[in-house]
């Protein structure tokens, strides 16, 4: 019997600190410097998990935290082919598809934890912290690393715009000792450029806190805590202005659908033709698709193309027979010659035949329409 291994409880916390956080853990350091390519994603217990470009050239949106997101038709989103992304507890005002988070967990709401539909995005420092259920006001006994459908990351925490798109680790900012200024939403802009989406729509990325206006959710902010947000937000939009020309050259297209934010670093374009852009990408009237016929027509489809080949094939054998019995003054075998070639040519109808029914199957499949309430 093998020996049982420890739990992630009682594994060596040295060992495990040096696994989340290689060499420096403020510092990131640019991939490609080595031939294999760091992992930037893992399971709960360090596996690498390869994500990258799962969503190739698509458009994302993501869900800040500002209240302008109040006056937006945000089920509008909840149509085929938009993708979208919360962080924090914007998932309390609208469920997203991919949800990212930095601070700690007891921060945010439990459902978001324990929905398996929402692919949530979380530092692997977490995965032994508890998670907090607001409605008993209470700690659960689950932690992060028992919660379904979770991908890990490695933080660092000194900015450096010529590598933020391309280093081992995503950056959230910087630590006070070099200025602070940390945000979720960096690694989340880091996250969607790494899956593959190509343009980024900005929700309630509003950049502007008061004592009236904090979030589109509840939650209550004090005199410091605002102060301190709205310092983020200046850092923030710096470091965005300074990322975007980095963000354009590699096609990744970030815009803003709030023209009243404070966030200048990017274009501004209103929400419905954000949306409008974003369905688009799925190029197919969903609400009208078909479904008669698509068992059938790959068969019919491999019989038209297999007959009408054969058929081809022997029409030219017959023809370069007849071609041949014409050029030659043996009478005999002038008229074995032709004798063959009629049954060749016969054989060719055969098949074309067989080809032409088929084409007849694929076109009564092409032009059926469904019954008047079908």
């Amino acid at each position: 019997m093998g020996q049982e291994v420890p739990s992630g409880g009682d594994a060596d916390r040295a060992d495990d600190r040096q696994a989340r956080w290689g060499r420096d853990r403020d510092d990131g350091f640019v991939i490609g410097r080595f031939v294999q390519t760091p992992p930037l994603f893992f399971t709960r217990d360090h596996h690498p998990l390869w994500l990258f470009d799962l969503y190739r050239g698509r458009s994302l949106f993501l869900i800040c935290g500002g209240p302008s997101v109040k006056s937006l038709r945000m089920s509008r989103l909840r149509q085929p082919g938009i993708v979208t992304m919360g962080v924090n507890n914007s998932a309390r005002t609208f469920r997203p598809n991919l949800w990212c988070e930095v601070d700690s967990p007891h921060n945010f709401i439990k459902s978001v934890w324990m929905d398996p539909l929402i692919t949530k995005f979380v530092p692997i420092d977490h995965v032994s912290k508890r998670i907090f259920d607001s409605n008993t006001w209470s700690y659960t006994g689950e932690v992060v690393g028992d919660c379904p459908n979770v991908i890990y990351f490695k933080r660092n925490e000194r900015f450096n715009a010529a590598q933020f798109l391309w280093e081992d680790s995503l950056n959230w900012g910087n630590h006070t000792k070099w200025g602070g200024g940390r945000s979720v939403m960096l690694p989340a802009v880091r996250i969607a450029f790494l899956l593959g989406f190509r343009r980024l729509f900005l929700l309630g990325a509003d950049f502007g806190m008061d004592a009236q206006q904090k979030y589109h959710f509840e939650q209550d902010r004090h005199a410091g805590s605002v102060k301190g947000n709205n310092k983020t937000y200046e850092q923030l939009n710096t470091r965005f202005a300074e990322l975007r020309p980095l963000f354009e050259a590699e096609g990744f297209e970030v815009l803003n659908c709030n023209p009243a934010s404070n966030l200048t670093a990017f274009e501004h374009v209103r929400y419905r033709d954000a949306l409008k852009l974003a369905a688009a990408e799925l190029d197919v009237d969903w609400q009208h698709e078909r479904t008669f016929g698509l068992y059938e027509h790959g068969g019919i489809r491999e019989k038209i193309t297999k007959h009408t080949a054969e058929g081809d094939k022997l029409t030219a054998a017959a023809t370069k027979k007849l071609k041949l019995a014409a050029s030659l003054e043996d009478g005999q075998r002038k008229r074995r010659l032709d004798k063959e070639a009629g049954a060749t040519a016969d054989k060719a109808a055969r098949e074309l035949k067989l080809a032409a029914e088929a084409q007849a199957k694929l076109d009564v499949l092409a032009n059926w329409r469904p019954p008047d309430g079908g």
